[in-house]
């Protein structure tokens, strides 16, 4: 009964450490004060004996660390899937209990692992591989969810100085074998052992300072004047034709404001709810005939019929040329339901009718404005780094453009321009990211904000984006890393 009630306070404690762990990243971004969390999570798996208890462990932390990181997931879930909140509220808590599996495969993978490893590379080595195995496999399977890596949490820690090395799996790996290693020091507590840990944590954080310093892409000398426009504007639940007819002429008002004074205007994914075949005749050519007189170009995102009109892609069109992205990596439970197939009959049997978009090709074209090429991706692309980014020799710059309104007023937008700044980083080019409801921003090829404006309101960025080149170490390794 002794061990039975102390065990219930560890199982606690890690569901606290969880809930830290997934507070440590935007808004809040505590850098390595995340460590202190993960640190009760890691000591607690390395010291289980079993395996059912090394699975509570990570069971707990996981909860904790997903209820506290990602339960945004709800907002989009209830008002955009249209289902009932009680069905929205047991979806989310079954992505939560699914994405701690991750978490799970890992612990009993290490369990297993203390039969075979001395402890040095026990912990140093073979612990901090299978965190990002499992940070990997969360990325891949079922379309992935690549959100919350713990990487991401260290953009204003020396460990982003890595992230143009290794990218955000590099950043996951130094931070967990950090911890690891104070471990394996606290388990022998013998005084060589301890320079040891002392000598790492000075080279590799100290290390990471440095790297900061470097700049691993050059200016080009060109820039772009852009006007990134974030519009705030509630996308109602049912259609309105009032409502759609005000969101046209409000963006239209904005557009006619910066044309003539910038070279593009840049509007988020999805800024007009109709598609684009429907309102090319009309709307969108009184644009076009100001903008070209102007030179100006305007890039905006909205749904694209497919050629047989029998699919529907989420996507970024350049009015003045007609190219076009369409988003490849959908949002779940926003864009489409994992295993909708299974869940059609149970939804069906409710009333509700499931509707989704569809993935855009791996490859397609960049934009090109003045003899500059640039590299569009659609909010969730942002997310898989190694695929991010098509011909980086030619990309002289980034943009990314999204939807955030989907999750309401939570901690999404936040965690997704922190998302944004390590991509700028690991490719050394800066980044334009434009939203519905914010956070949009201009960040430096250094993963830096230069400009950003608030969530949650209406706002105008105008600003220089510097075209790059040449190529970060990571920009190599992206056909063979994680």
């Amino acid at each position: 009964m002794l061990i039975l009630t102390k065990n219930r306070y560890i199982l606690l404690l890690l569901f606290i450490a969880g809930i830290c762990s997934g507070l440590s990243f935007a808004p809040f971004s505590l850098g390595w004060w995340i460590g202190l969390p993960l640190y009760i999570f890691f000591f607690y798996v390395d010291k289980a004996n079993t395996y059912k208890q090394a699975a509570l462990y990570a069971v707990c932390f996981g909860s904790g660390f997903f209820l506290a990181g990602v339960s945004w997931v709800y907002i989009a879930i209830r008002d955009f899937g249209h289902i009932p909140a009680p069905l929205a509220g047991f979806f989310t808590l079954l992505f939560i209990l699914y994405l701690s599996s991750f978490p799970l495969l890992f612990s009993i993978s290490y369990q297993y692992s203390k039969k075979s490893f001395s402890s040095w590379v026990q912990l140093g080595i073979i612990l901090p591989v299978l965190w990002i195995g499992s940070e990997y496999l969360r990325s891949s399977v079922l379309s992935g969810f690549p959100w919350l890596l713990l990487g991401y949490s260290q953009t204003d820690t020396s460990l982003m100085g890595y992230a143009p090395l290794w990218g955000v799996y590099g950043m996951s790996f130094l931070l967990v074998q950090t911890l690891a290693i104070i471990i394996w020091y606290q388990r022998h507590q013998v005084v060589k052992n301890l320079l040891a840990v002392m000598i790492y944590i000075v080279i590799i954080w100290g290390g990471g300072s440095y790297l900061n310093t470097i700049e691993w892409t050059q200016l080009t000398g060109k820039t772009v004047k852009v006007a990134v426009i974030q519009g705030n504007l509630a996308t109602p639940l049912e259609w309105d034709q009032g409502v759609f007819e005000q969101k046209l002429q409000r963006y239209q008002a904005w557009i006619d404001t910066q044309i003539g004074k910038v070279d593009v205007i840049l509007l988020p994914e999805n800024a007009i709810p109709a598609f684009y075949q429907d309102l090319k005749k009309d709307y969108f050519q009184t644009l076009l005939d100001k903008a070209k007189k102007q030179e100006t170009e305007i890039w905006i995102g909205l749904p694209v019929k497919g050629k047989d009109y029998s699919t529907i892609y989420t996507s970024m069109v350049n009015l003045n040329t007609g190219a076009m992205y369409h988003k490849r990596h959908l949002v779940p439970f926003g864009e489409y339901i994992p295993g909708e197939n299974m869940l059609k009959v149970l939804l069906s049997a409710l009333g509700v009718e499931l509707f989704a978009f569809t993935a855009g090709d791996k490859r397609q074209d960049n934009f090109i404005i003045e003899q500059i090429s640039v590299s569009v991706s659609l909010c969730y692309d942002d997310l898989y780094s190694a695929d991010f980014v098509y011909n980086i020799e030619q990309v002289a710059w980034l943009l990314n453009a999204s939807n955030d309104s989907w999750y309401g007023q939570s901690f999404e937008q936040a965690q997704h321009l922190q998302i944004a700044r390590v991509r700028a980083k690991e490719w050394g080019r800066e980044m334009i990211k434009v939203t519905s409801n914010g956070i949009s921003a201009i960040i430096d090829a250094q993963g830096k904000v230069r400009k950003q404006a608030a969530a949650h309101t209406h706002a105008i960025l105008v600003d220089n984006v510097n075209a790059m080149q040449g190529r970060t170490p990571y920009s190599y390794l992206t056909k063979f890393a994680l």
